[in-house]
């Protein structure tokens, strides 16, 4: 109830001035707002810590992605530009999670399967 009530004033408020860019703050706000409610509740009904130290970790990685991203111009053809913005985001996601040391052993066993069949597929 707390993030419908975060959620409407903040469209109303947001939404006049910014349009739909107001309107996805309000609803991303609200969301955050709600998760942290909902971490809260949880811990206190059954004492387990709802968060962990990986999900900060993958926020901050993707905080530092769109970032990078964000700086890089718009050329004349943008369908390009999304698709050289959107490598370069992944790239750096991946480094970054892998400077965080956020990888874990099951995703480790993932890539793995993935480079084999990728080397199977082309042969290498």
């Amino acid at each position: 109830l707390v993030s419908v009530l975060i959620n409407i004033t903040l469209n109303y408020m947001l939404i006049p001035k910014f349009g739909m860019i107001g309107g996805g703050i309000a609803t991303s706000v609200s969301l955050v707002t709600l998760f942290v409610l909902s971490s809260i509740a949880i811990y206190r009904l059954t004492k387990l810590q709802p968060l962990r130290l990986n999900y900060f970790k993958a926020v901050f990685a993707g905080a530092i992605s769109l970032s990078i991203t964000y700086f890089i111009p718009i050329s004349i053809n943008s369908i390009i530009t999304l698709l050289f913005k959107f490598i370069i985001f992944g790239v750096v996601y991946l480094i970054m999670l892998y400077l965080l040391k956020s990888f874990q052993q099951e995703d480790k066993d993932i890539f793995n399967i993935i480079i084999k069949r990728i080397k199977l597929i082309f042969k290498i």
